[in-house]
């Protein structure tokens, strides 16, 4: 699916596709007062607007973006991106959805030091269609600093990770323990690996994250 240059697309359904690109010029926004749902079961190229997030700025109204599916995926392009939340359900723990974009606002606003939102959403329990399963890589070099988890305890479970591969992301700390079963964090090269392990090892709050190599 490609939303054109010129057009906007307004969220006002629970929606799927097999893929998305958003076109320079084209803009997907979400409803103003209804929270969805929006399925990617490919990757999702975004060089306009894309803008899932309530106008605002609340968590209660906005609208979820999911990947599904099998296979590695990506979430990248040169446009402006807002989101309410983020979340993986794809076919396999080990399925990677890439996130590479220049610019980042969750729930209308750019993240700091100290303010800001987190976009990942890594629930687990029953249906399992639920759970959080695959792994998010936040790669690139575009400087960017945001908390990633939306809740404070998080849980990542043993079908999901992070994979952190871009040395210019700060992963913001948010002050709690997290709760992990399975491996939580990949990583590739050295300098991503010690930047995030300070990162992720202060919002643990002394309890350092499982570390793996990634593939």
């Amino acid at each position: 699916m490609t939303i054109v240059s010129g057009a906007t697309v307004t969220l006002d359904v629970n929606a799927a596709c097999a893929a998305l690109t958003v076109a320079t010029g084209g803009s997907l926004l979400t409803s103003a007062t209804t929270a969805y749902q929006l399925l990617v079961a490919g990757s999702l190229t975004n060089n306009g607007t894309l803008d899932l997030s309530n106008p605002s700025g609340t968590s209660t109204v906005g609208s979820e973006l999911r990947f599904t599916g099998g296979g590695d995926a990506s979430f990248s392009g040169t446009g402006t991106t807002d989101l309410q939340s983020l979340s993986l359900g794809k076919a396999a723990a080990t399925d990677v959805v890439s996130l590479d974009l220049p610019t980042l606002q969750v729930q209308g606003a750019a993240g700091t030091a100290t303010t800001g939102t987190g976009f990942l959403l890594t629930r687990t329990g029953s249906p399992a269609a639920d759970y959080m399963t695959g792994i998010l890589k936040l790669t690139g070099t575009a400087t960017l600093t945001n908390k990633v988890f939306q809740t404070v305890s998080y849980v990542i479970p043993a079908t999901g990770g992070i994979w952190l591969n871009n040395p210019n992301f700060t992963v913001v700390g948010q002050g709690a323990p997290p709760l992990t079963t399975g491996c939580c964090a990949y990583r590739r090269a050295p300098t991503p690996l010690v930047r995030a392990w300070a990162t992720l090892s202060a919002s643990a709050v002394g309890r350092p994250l499982p570390w793996r190599a990634g593939p």
